[in-house]
């Protein structure tokens, strides 16, 4: 599904969520109006009202996910050109502990960097922020590797748990010495963005291509998906620039 389609889906739904509260509405007024028993009048607002929490409960949900979709479709729209890079942190990892990251595994296929901080932009409460950075060796490994995702799980379960982070951001490297293949730069734009109960996630990977000095990830100058994307943005920026 392109962006162009995410986004009239959306604008769909959109609409037939008005419509059908509207029509609702409308009943809610109707039985009002006809019904003058008061117990068989409660009786149906009931399952009236019954039904329409169904109903909403279902677009929700369907709204929630083609809002996000509809966020990563405008990015995709607006995205910028690679930017060229002048650290190549999958050969100078240590450009990253110069940034106040940490080791935390080091494996044959990848190595991974923590950093964990309070959000500097919270002024007024303690806001925790967790960034992974992961640097992948071998690249027929993939960015949303389960390897991955066992490091994240070992790191959290050692976290204090009255400073959980509402802000995560993983970064995956991997560096293409002979360009980034057409199949790799579709995965490169894979990216995870979304929030549960206000915890806040996204994964942005990162291609670079050592022929030509440009870093591939999907951003744009002119817009940003969520708060906690545009500091993902500037971690990288940070990194390799």
């Amino acid at each position: 599904m392109n962006s162009k389609t995410v986004l009239k889906k959306r604008k769909f739904y959109l609409i037939a969520f008005v419509i059908t509260l509207l029509v609702f509405i409308g009943i809610f007024y109707l039985t009002t109006s006809k019904i003058k028993d008061y117990n068989d009048l409660t009786l149906v607002n009931l399952l009236v009202a019954i039904v329409l929490v169904i109903v909403m409960a279902r677009f929700r949900t369907t709204l929630y996910a083609y809002n996000n979709m509809a966020r990563t479709a405008k990015l995709i729209e607006l995205q910028n050109s690679p930017v060229s890079f002048k650290y190549n942190v999958v050969e100078y990892r240590t450009r990253l502990l110069t940034l106040g990251y940490e080791l935390f595994t080091k494996t044959p296929k990848f190595e991974f960097y923590t950093k964990y901080v309070l959000d500097e932009s919270r002024k007024r409460s303690k806001v925790w922020r967790l960034s992974y950075t992961v640097v992948v060796f071998d690249n027929n490994m993939d960015f949303y590797s389960n390897e991955i995702n066992e490091m994240i799980h070992k790191f959290e379960d050692q976290l204090d748990k009255k400073k959980m982070p509402k802000y995560y951001e993983i970064l995956v490297y991997k560096a293409y010495p002979n360009g980034i293949p057409e199949s790799e730069t579709s995965k490169i734009g894979e990216i995870v963005n979304y929030n549960v109960k206000n915890v806040h996630f996204c994964q942005i990977n990162i291609g670079l291509d050592l022929g030509s000095d440009k870093a591939y990830y999907l951003y744009s100058k002119q817009y940003s998906p969520s708060y906690n994307y545009k500091i993902a943005v500037r971690t990288i920026e940070k990194q390799i620039l």
